[in-house]
Formats: structure tokens, C-alpha cells, sequence
């Protein structure tokens, strides 16, 4: 084992209990486990999170759903919606599609008129974010076709929820009460309503509605500083040492001398590199701790290695030995500053190291 990624299972329970809290009692916690969890592993998670029992989960594709479906009994919504000649899937792996247009209603409605059933569904609302989700312009078709469906939930997607000043949040949740409305008169009855992602949660309740779904939030991942207080990173990770080398001034280190000693320095190589999730612009400018000490990257971040400068007040005694771990993230150092100072965000690194093949998960239960 190269690289160790430790799951800190009690902090994500934690982390529910404290989103749990933000919402009403009455409001369903739906999380959402796309991206193999985020990179924590999906099934895992899933059976940590049966604990607290929701009645529902988020994931991004038919795939993800299907993988899941033999560890939980819950309510299973797949985002990405549902494409010609997947309705079988659906049904025999008692899966719900989030309907994404109207072209999804009708295939949906037509697959509920063969199986003489309404067949449940969440409708997607797009106000704003323009990726999926069902257009303004599309809700006369869509309200029309809604009769024969089981509609559990009508939702949308925020765009900038983490920014608490962006009149954007604000316009999107007023166009989402408007038009839901609309559904809800179609459907003859009041819908289940949800807006917030986990930014959401913590930064417009008025958005919570019957229905929230965290994602980074439960692993810990800070949408800003400090939003989400009491929030507990999931994910530590750490990296073996595979030798300590001494170079001269003048002597470069790695692929295209990116690095140059002025003076003499000690380098430890870890078996890390960017097939594991550290982006290459981490080269010469992040940091991985070695006993509490920063120690900074020297060099370019190679396919599968990785050099860092050890401190120059290490005694001989006090260095990193071959088979030592260093840490990237842990005690030490959050998820977010390593990937700021890789030139990402903490989401898209937590998930690449996560979904790392040489990277080892490990859960760590109390």
C-alpha cells in the first residue's frame, strides 16, 4: 500500500446530525452519493448512512443506481435523468429517474401506460443553471404530461448557493416557487419541494423547503471558509516515502528542471503522482506534512511520483524514513487548501484521489 486514504466514518454521521439540525424536523435528508460518494465509495457510504435511515439517495447514472440497489432499500434517483430504451433498467431495478425535459416525461408516461401503473418520478426544474432540467419554455408540454406519473418530488439546482450575496440565489428560488406551482396545480395536489444543495443548506434556509441533499457537506468539505461550522472532514490521506536523497546547489529535481537547489537540501520521493489525484500545478507549490512540518513540493508532480523539500532543521534522526507516510491531508492540512494550491477545488480533488486505483480506502469506525 502506497497511498492511504483513511474514512473517518463517525465524522460523517457527525456531519448528518449537523445538517439534520440546520432543517425542520419534518424535512427528508436525501443524500447524494453520485461519484462513487464523492471518491469515499459509494457502497460503503451508503451502508454507513442506512444508520440514519433516509428514505432516499441522489446518484448521477443508471450505472451508479444499479451498483447500489442490492445495499439499500431506499428510494434510488438517478440526476442524469433517462434516454431512450432504459425504461426496462429502471423498472427491474426498481430505480426512479429525475425527469430532465419533457422528451423524459413522455417516454416515462408512456412506460407508465404499459405497465397500467403510475411510475415514480422527481421532475427537474432548470432555473438557471443551463446544463439539464426541464426550460420554462417547456413547462406547457411538460404539466401536460404529468397526469399518469408518480411525481415524488419536484426540484432545481442552485448555481452560486455558496456566494451569500449573488442576487442569482434568491431569483432562482423565487423562479422555482413560481413554476413548481405550476406542476402542482397540473398534478392536483402539492408536491415535495427541493432546492438545497449542501451551500444551501447552511446559507438560505428559505430554500430548504420539504426536501435537502447534502453532498460535499457530509464529508466535511467547506463550501467558503467557514461555512458550515461544526462540519468534520471525512477524508484524511497520506503517502509512503520511497527514499530520501541529499542535493547540491545547482542540482535539479525531476522532469525539466522545474526545480533548482541554491543550496543543500534534503528531498524525499513519494509514491504519489498525478494518476492519483495530485494535479500536476500542485509542482513546486503545495505542501505535505512530514511530524507536523510543512514540507513543500520541489519539482514537477510526475505520473507517480512526487519530491518534496524536508526542512533544513530535521536532524539525520528526525528525517523521513523509506516506507514513512506523509500527510496531504489530515491534521495538519484540509482538503481545501491542498487544492487551492493546486488550482482546483476541493470536490474535484477529494474524488480524483478517491477514484485513484492505487489509492487504498480504509473506515475507520468508533
Amino acid at each position: 500500500m502506497t497511498i492511504k486514504a483513511q474514512v473517518h466514518t463517525d465524522h460523517i454521521l457527525q456531519n448528518y446530525d449537523v445538517i439534520a439540525a440546520q432543517a425542520a424536523p419534518h424535512t427528508i435528508i436525501a443524500p447524494v452519493v453520485k461519484a462513487n460518494a464523492y471518491g469515499l465509495g459509494a457502497v460503503e457510504i451508503v451502508k454507513i448512512l442506512e444508520t440514519k435511515k433516509p428514505l432516499l439517495y441522489y446518484v448521477a447514472t443508471l450505472d451508479e443506481a444499479i451498483a447500489l440497489r442490492p445495499h439499500t432499500k431506499a428510494d434510488l434517483i438517478v440526476f442524469g435523468g433517462m434516454q431512450v430504451g432504459q425504461e426496462a433498467e429502471f423498472l427491474a431495478h426498481d430505480l426512479i429517474p429525475a425527469l430532465k425535459s419533457a422528451e423524459d416525461m413522455r417516454l416515462w408516461r408512456d412506460a407508465a401506460a404499459a405497465e397500467e401503473r403510475p411510475l415514480p418520478c422527481h421532475i427537474h426544474l432548470d432555473t438557471g443553471m443551463n446544463r439539464t432540467g426541464i426550460q420554462a419554455c417547456e413547462d406547457s408540454d411538460a404539466t401536460a404530461l404529468i397526469r399518469g406519473l408518480d411525481v415524488r418530488c419536484i426540484f432545481s439546482h442552485f448555481v452560486s448557493s455558496e456566494e451569500t450575496d449573488n442576487p442569482l440565489n434568491q431569483a432562482q428560488i423565487d423562479h422555482f416557487v413560481s413554476r413548481a406551482a405550476q406542476y402542482e396545480l397540473a398534478f392536483g395536489c402539492p408536491l415535495i419541494k427541493s432546492m438545497a444543495n449542501s451551500s444551501g443548506i447552511f446559507n438560505f434556509a428559505q430554500s430548504h423547503f420539504d426536501l435537502i441533499r447534502p453532498g460535499g457537506g457530509l464529508w466535511g468539505i467547506e463550501m467558503e471558509t467557514g461555512q458550515g461550522a461544526g462540519l468534520k472532514p471525512a477524508l484524511q490521506l497520506s503517502a509512503k516515502v520511497l527514499q530520501v536523497s541529499e542535493i547540491k546547489s545547482g542540482q535539479s529535481v525531476g522532469y525539466n528542471e522545474l526545480y533548482r537547489a541554491n543550496r543543500t537540501h534534503h528531498v524525499a520521493t513519494l509514491a504519489l503522482g498525478y494518476a492519483d489525484g495530485l494535479h500536476w500545478p500542485a509542482s513546486n507549490q503545495a505542501e505535505i506534512y512530514w511530524q507536523g512540518k510543512p514540507c513543500k513540493i520541489a519539482g514537477s508532480v510526475s505520473m507517480d511520483l512526487t519530491t518534496v523539500l524536508l526542512p533544513d532543521d530535521l536532524a539525520e534522526s528526525e528525517r523521513p524514513c523509506p516506507g514513512d507516510y506523509m500527510e496531504l491531508i489530515g491534521p495538519n492540512q484540509r482538503i481545501e487548501t491542498l487544492a487551492k494550491s493546486c488550482g482546483a477545488r476541493a470536490y474535484e480533488m477529494q474524488i480524483s484521489f478517491g477514484n485513484a486505483p492505487r489509492v487504498q480506502r480504509t473506515y475507520l469506525f468508533k
